[in-house]
């Protein structure tokens, strides 16, 4: 705990608790005197008793009204009500072992405590009914400096990959290169891209990914991004879909032959099969059909199709051209041999 005097401390813990139950009055008399945000603003003659400590000893410790901390800002987007119940327990049982960090931002004629880190337990003392929690003040240089706190106290917390992936983006929308949030975070430069190639991901698929997270895991979504750049429009969404009809998960792999094919509708594939059988109709159908099938046995030899779908390929619109595909090339190899 940081060295403060005993009297100095007692004093400005006896001002900010008095900030606090002026919170708790003017809520009482309906906030006839002040705006509900200006309930937790912090006056300006308690900041700077607050900045001097932090100036001295680089930081403050002090007990802080539960109700005049901000929790607006936080890398975890959703909180497991269960998860929440079992901590209330623990600091009912053990006490606040850890304490959580805050800052002070100005915000009109006041300032605001803000927590950089900690949500979680500020709420599960909100359930306990703990009127005051107490809270590290910390100075930071920059929103920088913020948000790569948050992110390093995030890192060991159980967090949805996907806040972590937009917290990443965020400090690159800062001016921040893969690499030196990488160095900040003790990560690989290349995994960082892969998360924040994440956030790409339309705002159904990040939904579906929430929804059935024991399905879209991160270790899914990490190979799903080192793949490359994510499948575009609505593809992504169709396909986990389809995993989510299923009940497993898979990786679209850029080798066709590992990729897995969504369903198509029998109406759909009626209609193509249609279309592509009038385009080896008549006699410049087999001409077609002749080039169709030279293509794909190269397809094939190059790899890039299996013999199994040749063969289903080959049966399907070309077994019944192939007795005039082959009169037309011993027609034209007669003629190439009279020339």
């Amino acid at each position: 705990m940081v060295s403060i005097s005993k009297s100095a401390s007692a004093n400005l813990e006896n001002m900010v608790k008095g900030a606090g139950r002026a919170v708790s009055k003017s809520r009482r008399k309906g906030g006839r005197a002040r705006s509900a945000s200006n309930d937790k603003l912090l006056n300006p003659q308690l900041y700077k008793k607050l900045q001097a400590q932090i100036e001295e000893h680089g930081k403050t410790l002090q007990k802080i009204p539960v109700d005049m901390i901000d929790l607006g800002e936080n890398i975890r987007t959703r909180y497991d009500d269960q998860k929440l119940e079992t901590l209330a327990k623990s600091l009912a049982s053990d006490g606040l072992i850890q304490f959580p960090s805050l800052c002070m931002r100005q915000a009109g004629d006041g300032y605001r405590f803000v927590c950089r880190n900690g949500h979680r337990r500020i709420l599960a003392a909100k359930i306990l009914g703990w009127a005051h929690i107490e809270c590290a003040i910390i100075p930071f240089q920059s929103a920088k400096e913020e948000l790569y706190h948050s992110i390093n106290a995030n890192l060991s917390e159980d967090v949805f990959y996907l806040d972590m992936a937009h917290a990443y983006d965020e400090a690159a929308r800062m001016g921040e290169a893969d690499k030196e949030i990488a160095e900040r975070v003790g990560m690989n430069a290349r995994t960082i891209g892969w998360y924040r190639r994440l956030t790409k991901m339309s705002a159904a698929c990040q939904n579906l990914c929430r929804q059935h997270p024991d399905l879209f895991t991160a270790t899914w979504a990490i190979k799903l991004a080192r793949q490359g750049e994510l499948p575009e429009g609505a593809a992504l969404e169709e396909m986990m879909q389809e995993m989510v009809r299923e009940g497993k998960s898979w990786l679209r792999s850029n080798d066709p032959r590992k990729g897995k094919t969504l369903k198509i509708s029998p109406a759909k594939k009626r209609q193509a099969n249609q279309r592509i059988r009038q385009m080896f109709s008549g006699r410049q159908g087999q001409d077609q059909a002749g080039f169709a099938k030279d293509l794909l046995e190269q397809l094939k030899d190059a790899g890039y199709i299996t013999n199994q779908s040749f063969d289903k390929i080959f049966k399907a619109f070309f077994k019944e051209n192939q007795s005039a595909m082959v009169k037309k090339s011993l027609k034209s190899r007669s003629s190439s041999k009279r020339a």
